[in-house]
């Protein structure tokens, strides 16, 4: 009888710590009205010394890094296949922006070292927003706009009329 009291008291005890922690907000929320995009992910990861700030230095060696793993058939250049398979593991879905397009900007299907090297840094520019050269945590949080101040959908043309 002792037992069974005990371990009720236990159970419940456990129970009651589990429902006064706060839930983990849903996959794909916001945090505030803030997130981060899956570039600003990749730009902190390449934060080397673990002072929660990435530097042009480490995002130059970051991006060496991460080209050299994409190219994974070591021909100094990315085809789609190839950075497709890059964004999947480094941004975390291979439809992840920036995209091919972003990247590829003489459009030949093909991403060389330096326009990979140009993308992150034009990324890198626009979270640097005090211009120090310094990216840090807060710069990359982004507001997110309220469903209903996004601008609204086009709506669809009427059918034109049938002709008789």
């Amino acid at each position: 009888m002792r037992i069974a009291t005990t371990t009720l008291l236990a159970l419940t005890w456990v129970a009651s710590a589990a429902a006064a922690q706060p839930a983990a907000p849903p996959p794909g929320s916001t945090i505030n009205g803030r997130s981060v995009a899956p570039v600003g992910v990749l730009i902190a990861g390449f934060d080397t010394d673990g002072d929660a700030r990435t530097t042009r230095d480490e995002l130059r060696a970051g991006t060496t890094r991460g080209f050299a793993h994409a190219d994974a058939n070591k021909d100094g250049k990315l085809g789609l296949f190839e950075l497709s398979s890059w964004a999947a593991v480094w941004l975390g879905d291979d439809s992840a922006l920036p995209g091919r397009f972003d990247f590829d900007r003489d459009f030949d299907d093909a991403v060389s070292p330096a326009e990979f090297a140009a993308e992150l840094d034009r990324r890198f520019t626009r979270y640097d927003v005090d211009k120090d050269g310094i990216v840090v945590r807060g710069e990359l949080l982004q507001a997110q706009p309220l469903r209903d101040q996004r601008e609204p959908r086009r709506q669809r043309l009427p059918d034109p009329p049938q002709r008789q």
